[in-house]
């Protein structure tokens, strides 16, 4: 770690706390205070030390908020192929997603489908930045993202066949949907 990491640590700064930096300079301790406490107040005197140390805030919270949102697509993939059966835990699929691995052991399909469903989240992320409208096209897209390497003959497009469910039971057509 960083000296100025060492010296959070050392301080012993919880995340219950609020800190209070006299001389914040360019931001080297606020960073790492501001990554332990729950709050940091940070006072500088120098007009040029305060707009570069605003500028290095702001790019460690675009960090952390990236970082975040990775994290989140991640626990939200493990979670959702959960419900289809994968037998990835959270560590897991983590691995895959973040190295690309397949892991040994563990079915292929599963892999994949760690993959496609990180991918598809990346992609809905995308496509609500652009403020796309949800369109029958764009759900083809997303099909596709979910199916690719899994089952490419039928990835995005409708299916010719009944759908069977995980039960075994095969999917009720959609005229018998209650609505």
């Amino acid at each position: 770690p960083s000296i100025p990491g060492m010296i959070v640590k050392r301080a012993g700064i919880s995340p219950e706390e609020t800190v209070l930096e006299i001389g914040a300079g360019l931001g080297a301790l606020t960073v790492p205070a501001a990554r332990a406490a729950k709050h940091v107040y940070a006072v500088e005197t120098d007009r040029a030390l305060i707009d570069l140390l605003k500028t290095e805030l702001q790019w460690h919270s675009r960090l952390q908020e990236q970082a975040w949102l990775q994290i989140q697509a991640i626990e939200n993939t493990c979670y959702s192929n959960h419900l289809e059966g994968s037998s990835l835990n959270l560590p897991e699929t983590e691995l895959v997603i973040r190295t690309g691995l397949m892991l040994p052991g563990k079915p292929m399909a599963e892999n994949l489908a760690a993959l496609n469903h990180y991918q598809a989240i990346q992609f809905i992320r995308e496509q609500a930045r652009e403020q796309a409208l949800l369109s029958e096209e764009l759900l083809k897209q997303l099909h596709a993202l979910l199916s690719k390497a899994l089952n490419r003959q039928q990835a995005g497009s409708y299916r010719t066949q009944f759908a069977t469910l995980a039960n075994d039971h095969a999917a009720p057509p959609a005229e018998a949907l209650n609505e």
